[in-house]
């Protein structure tokens, strides 16, 4: 993609694989603006426009990268947002929407937040043993009970299937680590 500015030739590559995922690579330009733009660029890439939380597969690389870099121990935290279908068909998808919204917002409030498809989400906390992953994942889950969201009306509170792996050296894979949280459910 050539792009003139301020009478200079500079070229942006884009590349998009098949599944529908893209990456920027940008060769030693540094402008306010331009990096700005494509900052811009990487955000519409990398993040889900609702919740401003990773998308599935940019979570699911770096999770990849840090149990093959030896980022020891990690834990895993898993959320899936409960009763999404009901909320959507009682309500409306804004609402569900909005729930969305504010989970990850609580979840960003710990640390960087991956988004899977719908209504779930996962914490990749590194330095981590377990059993702070366990008191991590009760605090959030205290969170997210102590606020009371009103929809059209009707006082609704954030409920949570949370689920929490461990590992202290290379066990399992990414997509194997994610599936071990969700099984191991703590609430």
């Amino acid at each position: 993609l050539p792009i003139l500015e301020n009478n200079k030739k500079f070229i942006i590559e884009l590349t998009k694989d098949i599944t529908n995922h893209g990456s920027l690579y940008i060769d030693e330009y540094k402008d306010g603006t331009f990096q700005e733009m494509v900052l811009e660029i990487q955000n519409e890439i990398l993040r889900d426009p609702l919740s401003s939380t990773y998308k599935e597969y940019h979570g699911l690389t770096k999770l990849k990268e840090s149990i093959n870099n030896g980022k020891y121990p990690i834990s895993l935290i898993y959320f899936n947002l409960n009763h999404m279908l009901d909320l959507n068909k009682q309500f409306g998808e804004k609402s569900g929407d909005m729930m969305l919204v504010q989970l990850a917002r609580l979840l960003q409030n710990y640390c960087v937040t991956e988004r899977l498809n719908g209504p779930r989400f996962y914490l990749v906390l590194h330095n981590t043993f377990k059993q702070r992953a366990y008191s991590i994942a009760k605090a959030i889950n205290r969170k997210s009970q102590q606020n009371t969201y009103y929809i059209k009306n009707e006082a609704y509170r954030i409920s949570l299937n949370i689920g929490y792996s461990s590992m202290k050296e290379k066990t399992m894979d990414a997509l194997s680590f994610i599936e071990d949280a969700k099984n191991n459910v703590l609430i």
